[in-house]
């Protein structure tokens, strides 16, 4: 399944409810301990504070959601949210991605959670295993998502330009064209809005009479 198509599956996590009186903390088989659920909860909040907190019974919603799909699809929906991970693994061991302190310690947060075996929902469980892995990245991502694009513009960029020099000169050489890119962008874009020189009618230079 190609990414537009996978990226249009979206976690429904706005459709689902809380439910009352009565709330499922079973997920099929599974009891979604409310240790677990909790611990999932405060890992949430590090990594990004203004993130909802997630009930037993949402869990257990998404899951139904995600079994009434047709697996190839609820297998590429979980695919593509762990695939996020991926710039985090790299630009950890990347010596010349300097990370802030704060932002080195989330993404390992995240990346231990999603190599922990037995968390909210053991990874053995069939198709169910990772979904509490894919949810944490989704409702996470927005404290990653521009490092992880700078990342992968800078290693484009080293790719294509082969910069020379140290860790920091090869970072600065990286800025240097970003910056300068952002420049003529916002140059090309002024000179759209202005007028076109040749926009008024010419006077005319000879009169016949």
């Amino acid at each position: 399944m190609n990414t537009a198509a996978t990226e249009s599956i979206r976690l429904p996590l706005d459709a689902i409810p809380e439910r009352s009186p009565s709330r499922r903390q079973h997920l099929g088989e599974l009891l979604l301990a409310p240790e677990a659920l909790f611990r999932f909860n405060s890992l949430l909040a590090r990594l990004r504070p203004e993130a909802p907190k997630v009930s037993a019974d949402q869990v257990a919603t998404l899951g139904r959601w995600l079994q009434a799909l047709p697996p190839s699809q609820a297998e590429a929906v979980l695919r593509e949210r762990l695939s996020r991970a991926e710039p985090l693994r790299r630009m950890l061991a990347d010596g010349d991605w300097d990370l802030d302190p704060a932002m080195r310690e989330r993404s390992n947060l995240l990346l231990d959670y999603l190599q922990e075996v037995h968390d909210l929902i053991p990874d053995d469980l069939p198709l169910l295993g990772q979904l509490d892995d894919a949810l944490l990245v989704e409702l996470a991502w927005d404290s990653f998502a521009a490092e992880a694009a700078d990342y992968e513009h800078f290693c484009q960029f080293r790719a294509e330009q082969r910069p020379r020099g140290t860790p920091a000169e090869r970072r600065l050489a990286w800025e240097t064209a970003v910056l300068a890119e952002a420049a003529l962008l916002q140059q090309r874009r002024e000179l759209r809005a202005r007028p076109y020189i040749g926009s008024e009618p010419l006077q005319p230079m000879i009169h016949v009479s």
